[in-house]
């Protein structure tokens, strides 16, 4: 009738390829290689003999058309004709190579996985990853066919620098050398670029210079700097403004300031780089330079000293020896020290030879390792280079030596190691010491008990026993520590006390006094002798002094005997007079200040030191730096200030230097000093005594001292935060209640916190009150709880640490039961004590909990009518969790969509297990039913264990099916407080209407048909202008995923539908403007791809309800009747013979050819029906020429008529699919000519066995007569001559038989 021609065509988009990925060739995946780049992938549609490969690279690759080429394999094996580079070009970004098929290949099938392999590909020159590959199959003219991207580039790695070498000038131990840096480039360093040097471990560019580098070669780089590379100290970075490096070049560098490692031995290796920027993003060449090797360097200067007299070595002497010297450079903690003593020196003589004392202090280990002449030193703390160092050892014997003459020890050594050995700093020249015979010793002791205290005046007594004589004559010389002094108030005399003869000071020098023997006594050379010195002060300040010496002489410059350290007397401190104490405020944790008055014994410096110990127990200590700074303030009689107070938080010990021009004179009284910014302790009670000592400067030694009892303290608040937190504040609950207070005041790891309830509150409920779940406390805690105060009391156990002022405190509460009415509560009440009870801080104040009502224990709705929209009763049952008295309520309510006093008045129809009566209210607007309990003394409490039954009448249910909630019950005292609610209580399910009709017709009842579904249906209930129409398809149906809705007829006739399909069910929302009434008829078509079974017979029923518009209850429900569906046509159907012609009665191939219009699963059959006279044989067999890769299993029916055959093969066949199968094994008719017409048809396999589709009176196949054989003739003997009559007889076998007509 019409035509139209030249229509636009459509545009087909690439199809995308799978599995695409990139690599390089092994080995020559480095920068700047070049190999061969191999990119693999699946295709989804077939590539063509002449087709062409395209792949994109990224564009640091390089190549050319002229010297790459190209191969390709197509599952592992190789690809059919040949490849070839058609062009290599920039593009998009990237490189693109194109590839390029010829040589009569053949076509490449959809599927296949193809990897194409670029040869002479150049990588990028510097390390990376690579951006993703691009791929695309296409034809000849360009027209993309797939195309894909690799998820991923390619890594590209450094490559290596060769020749690299590291020497250092110079080379000893932390010293600051020049680096020589060689190496030959493999790959280009741009403009831009850099070059980094990492330096090993210890050897590092000197952090406290300006680092400067010199490149001897290649020459034209300018710009040249060097720096530390930020972050890594141990990288140098060397980059220049302009120039480049090429690939192959011989690079050669000076760094300045670079520090050796501080001990000898081999560097360690360094590592060079090349990069592509000087922001060190890409490596372009790495290499590897060897270690140096780093020697000692020089320690001086350096001394040993040994026992000596006047500065020369006693021979045979056992004593100390002493070490000094500086360190060039550091010595870490576990290396050593070693001491090389000369020969003739003794190490471990008379005991083992240790460190007695170190500078700085804790430098050694006090055990020293000795071997012959070596006394080796461990190091257990750093010693910095540069350090002065000097050790003491014990137990050095110097040389023997008799001679008359002052001799020499010989030159000492002295070397630092690091731990495993290697050499430091080394001095093997440390100076020799002159030597001389040895001294007796003197046993010595001195009794100062006359002047014990701090700057007394009295007598000194001296106690000796010689070891060689002391003439009548001979001298005493007795050296008095620094801190003493003689001719004090007079001048000093000697006094025998039992040595013989009288005494005389002849002289007294600094601290030595000369005591001649005046010839009037005895030689003395054995015994204890005494004498005393008279007019000796004791030192003015308190404490251990220096060691007197004592010497016997023949004369004034020979010493007989000696002894040099005869240990003095302790002093001790003077007293301080008239001392006392008084403070600004005595409340627990205040601030506070503490005035001190006192008078000074001894003169205190200008720049002496007050120390002040306050006291401090198990529960109160002072707290310093309280709101500023402590400080003492001089309140009188001392001049100056005092400098800034230092405090020892262990012993609670403050000192404070003064800042004066003059010492407060010895004798003076009156002295105030005020301390401030303290606190007072937090815990009340008697503090005890303050210990005030004046100290010499820098608090040395003590002068005077004194003991002050201070002030009692008296008890303080509770910080905000401070709250009482419940997990569950329903009435009657039992929660975890969360205690949170701020202390004002720290509180001890044995200290305790305390919580006073309100009343109402029932302490111990299921068990005993538990402390838990802490934080700002830590440790364990004894709980108790006193149930007339309902006061729990949390002790602390002392395992955890103190708690400190301000720290917010969280613990949680167990087994303290709510009120069982909502409402606010009182207040609570919050402390902590000390651990003997004492306040410490409180908050009686802390705000109550809003009680909130609780859930019942059980409850449950049902209704006597379960149908929407009808009238019921309504019976409520619940068990309370809170007792509930006399005189209180019971509320009980309906759902939203319920109604009351339908049919009549709602009232309440019965009830159980409520004592006493009760009066009844109905609120319809709230749907709501009160009852009032009366308050009779004999009407009781509703409580636990007791379920209460109420029914309510005359009410509507919901006007839709499905679920109800809702449902309310609330008990209340007669003043309206709650005790439990229940307000979202489950109802039974109501049952949605049947609609009166519903139909579903598919436009076609063909198997596997695309259809259009028209629906029908008739409402029993209303449906709301945007509720909801489902239809749930049979599981044979395929829905389409989407749909458009078009109302044809009845109530919905031009309305806006709108479809959506979900599985097996379509919905259709309606949008109209008003609720279709019931009875109503709707009528609609579905438009889209819906798919009929694919199978013959009933389609099974469908289901078709009304629903509300949110979908959650259904209206109306109601079953549409099932459809029987025809079978689908065989296409392009025959039946042939494979291998014509075929004689009558022989065993043929039947060639059977058909394309189903229903798809096929594995295990379905197909049904050849032949026409009479074919008979299939017991081994009939099937063999399918098409599709590939079907397989058939063959079998007999109806006595060989038909032909069975079972897809054997996996996946089965989609509709469209076009089969040829021979059929092996049936015997032909045995006659000649056209044999009747051949059925087929598809069916489903299982217990169904379903037609799918079918094609009969197909053609049938012509028959050829079969061949007589053995075929002769003969005429009657005798009647062989011609014109003769007789009879001619012919004789053969047949094949087939002959009909008895």
């Amino acid at each position: 009738r019409d035509s139209a021609t030249n229509l636009s065509g459509v545009t087909i988009s690439a199809n995308d390829l799978s599995g695409v990925s990139a690599s390089l060739a092994s080995g020559l995946r480095d920068a700047g290689d070049v190999g061969t780049v191999t990119v693999t992938f699946t295709t989804v549609n077939p590539v063509p003999v002449d087709g062409r490969f395209v792949i994109g690279m990224d564009a640091e690759f390089s190549a050319s058309a002229g010297t790459s080429s190209a191969s390709g394999t197509v599952g592992g094996s190789g690809m059919s004709g040949t490849l070839s580079v058609s062009s290599i070009a920039g593009s998009g970004g990237k490189l693109v190579a194109t590839i390029v098929r010829s040589g009569g290949g053949s076509e490449i099938s959809g599927g296949s996985t193809i990897a194409i392999s670029v040869t002479s590909v150049t990588n990028p020159g510097y390390a990376q990853t690579t951006e993703a590959f691009d791929v695309s199959t296409g034809t000849s003219s360009g027209a993309v066919i797939d195309s894909g991207s690799s998820s991923g580039g390619v890594t590209i790695g450094a490559s290596e620098l060769t020749s690299a070498s590291v020497s250092l000038s110079p080379s000893s131990a932390g010293s600051i050398a020049e680096a020589t840096v060689s190496f030959v480039t493999d790959n280009a360093v741009p403009s831009g670029g850099g070059i980094v040097v990492e330096f090993p471990t210890d050897t590092v560019p000197d952090a406290t210079s300006s680092m400067s580098v010199v490149v001897t070669s290649p020459s034209g780089l300018s710009g040249v700097s060097a720096s530390r590379v930020s972050g890594n100290a141990q990288h140098v970075l060397v980059q220049w403004s302009s120039g480049s490096v090429s690939g192959g070049a011989s690079v050669s560098l000076r760094l300045s300031d670079v520090r050796n490692r501080g001990v000898s031995g081999s560097s360690g290796t360094f590592v060079i780089r090349t990069y592509q920027e000087s922001a060190l993003t890409h490596v372009i060449d790495e290499g590897e330079a060897g270690a140096v090797t780093i020697g000692p360097n020089v320690l001086s200067p350096a001394d040993v000293s040994t026992a000596s007299l006047e500065g020369i070595v006693l021979s045979d002497e056992v004593g100390n020896a002493s070490v000094t010297f500086l360190t060039t450079n550091a010595v870490s903690s576990g290396g050593s020290v070693r001491v090389v003593f000369p020969s003739g020196f003794t190490l471990s003589s008379g005991g083992t030879t240790s460190v007695v004392s170190a500078t700085p202090s804790g430098s050694f280990a006090s055990a020293v390792s000795v071997s012959g002449q070596n006394a080796t030193l461990s190091v257990s703390s750093t010693i910095a280079s540069g350090t002065s160092v000097s050790a003491v050892l014990s137990h050095v014997k110097n040389p023997s030596y008799t001679s008359e003459n002052i001799g020499s020890t010989g030159a000492y050594a002295i070397e630092t190691a690091a731990s495993g050995g290697a050499l430091i700093d080394r001095n093997a020249s440390v100076p020799s010491d002159a030597l001389r015979r040895r001294v007796g010793s003197l046993v010595v002791s001195i009794d100062a008990s006359a002047i014990i205290k701090a700057g007394s005046v009295g007598d000194l007594i001296v106690t000796f026993s010689p070891s060689f004589t002391l003439e009548n004559d001979g001298l005493i010389v007795v050296t008095l520590p620094s801190e003493y002094a003689v001719n004090a108030g007079g001048t000093t005399a000697a006094q025998s006390v039992s040595l013989s003869g009288s005494l005389s000071v002849v002289g007294v020098s600094g601290q030595s006094v000369t005591v001649r023997r005046n010839s009037d006594g005895t030689a003395v050379s054995a015994g204890t002798h005494s004498f005393r010195l008279t007019r000796v002060r004791s030192p003015t300040q308190a404490g251990g002094t220096g060691p007197f010496a004592v010497q016997t002489r023949r004369s004034a410059s020979y010493v007989i005997d000696q002894n040099t350290t005869v240990a003095g007397p302790t002093i001790v401190p003077n007293d301080l007079t008239s001392a006392s104490v008084s403070v600004s405020a005595s409340t627990a944790g205040a601030a506070t200040s503490l005035l001190f008055s006192f008078g000074v014994f001894n003169e205190m410096p200008a720049n002496g030191v007050l120390r002040i110990q306050l006291p401090s127990t198990a529960f109160q200590q002072y707290s310093f730096n309280f709101n500023g700074t402590t400080a003492f303030e001089i309140v009188q009689n001392m001049q100056g200030s005092f400098g800034s107070v230092s405090i020892n938080t262990t012993t609670y010990t403050l000192e404070a230097t003064r800042l004066a021009t003059s010492a407060v004179a010895a004798g003076q009284g009156g002295v105030q000093v005020r301390v401030t910014h303290l606190r007072q302790p937090v815990v009340s009670g008697s503090v005890g005594s303050a210990a005030v000592t004046t100290l010499t400067s820098g608090g040395g030694a003590a002068i005077d001292a004194a003991s002050i009892a201070i002030p009692v303290v008296s008890a303080a608040a509770l910080l905000p935060p401070t709250s009482l937190v419940s997990t569950d504040v329903r009435s009657g609950a039992v929660p975890v209640l969360t205690m949170t207070l701020t202390l004002e005041n720290a509180l001890a790891a044995n200290g305790k916190l305390e919580v006073t309830f309100p009343t109402s509150f029932t302490l111990g409920s299921g068990g005993s009150v538990g402390v838990g779940g802490q934080s700002g406390v830590d440790g364990g805690f004894s709980v108790t709880s006193e149930t007339s105060t309902r006061r729990v009391t949390m002790a602390r156990d002392g395992s955890g640490s103190a708690i400190a002022e301000g720290t917010t405190v969280v613990l949680n509460i167990t087994n303290v039961q709510n009120p069982p009415f909502a409402g606010t509560t009182s207040a609570f009440q919050f402390a902590t004590r000390a651990s003997n009870d004492e306040l410490i801080d409180v908050n009686n104040a802390v705000p109550g909990l809003t009680i909130v009502p609780n859930v019942f224990v059980y409850t449950n709705v049902s209704l006597s009518v379960l149908n929407s929209g009808s009238e019921t009763n309504v019976t409520f049952m619940f068990e309370p969790t809170n007792d509930v008295p006399r005189g209180s309520r019971i509320v009980v309510g309906v759902p939203s969509g319920f109604a009351l006093n339908f049919g009549g008045s709602t009232g309440v129809l019965t009830s159980a297990n409520i004592s006493g009566s009760f009066t009844s209210a109905v609120d319809a607007g709230a749907r709501t039913v009160t009852l009032t309990r009366d308050t009779f003394i004999t009407t009781t409490a509703l409580s636990k264990g007791t379920v209460v039954s109420v029914t309510i009448s005359h009410v509507r249910t919901r006007q839709s099916g499905g679920a109800t909630s809702g449902f309310s019950v609330t008990t209340r005292s007669s003043s309206g407080a709650v005790y439990d609610e229940a307000s979202d209580i489950s109802g039974p399910a109501l049952i949605p209407g049947v609609l009166k009709a519903a139909s579903v017709t598919p436009s076609s009842l063909v198997a596997g048909a695309s259809v259009n579904v028209s629906v029908s249906l008739t409402l029993r209930n209303p449906i709301a202008s945007n509720g909801v129409i489902e239809v749930v398809f049979p599981s044979g149906f395929t829905l389409p995923s989407s749909v458009s809705v078009v109302g044809t007829s009845g109530a919905v006739s031009g309305e806006t539908l709108s479809g959506s399909v979900s599985g097996q069910t379509l919905k259709v929302q309606r949008g109209g403007s008003s609720a279709l009434a019931a009875d109503s008829v709707v009528t609609f078509n579905a438009i889209g791809s819906f798919v009929n079974p694919g199978v013959t017979g009933g389609s099974g029923a469908f289901t078709v309800r009304t629903l509300t518009p949110d979908e959650s209850g259904i209206i109306d429900a109601g079953e549409a009747a099932e459809v029987t569906l025809s079978a689908g046509a065989l296409t392009s159907a025959s039946v042939a013979l494979a291998n014509p012609p075929a004689k009558a009665g022989s065993t043929a191939t039947l060639r059977v050819s058909f394309t189903i219009a229903n798809a096929l699963a594995s295990g379905d059959f197909v049904r050849v029906a032949m026409p009479s006279g074919f008979v299939a044989s017991s081994s009939v067999g099937a063999s399918a020429s098409a599709p590939g890769g079907a397989t058939f299993g063959a079998s007999a029916l109806s006595g060989g008529s038909v032909v069975e055959l079972q897809l054997t093969s996996s996946g089965g066949a989609s509709s469209g699919t076009s089969f040829v199968i021979d059929v092996s094994g049936v015997r032909v008719p045995e006659v000649s000519g056209t044999s009747g017409t051949f059925s087929l048809e598809t069916r489903a396999a299982g217990s169904s066995n379903a037609t799918r589709d079918s094609a009969t009176n197909l053609s049938g196949v012509t028959i050829s007569a079969n061949d007589l054989s053995g075929v002769s003739a003969s005429l009657a003997s005798g009647l062989r001559d011609a014109g003769d009559v007789g009879t001619v007889t012919v004789t053969f076998t047949t094949v087939n038989p002959v009909p008895v007509d």
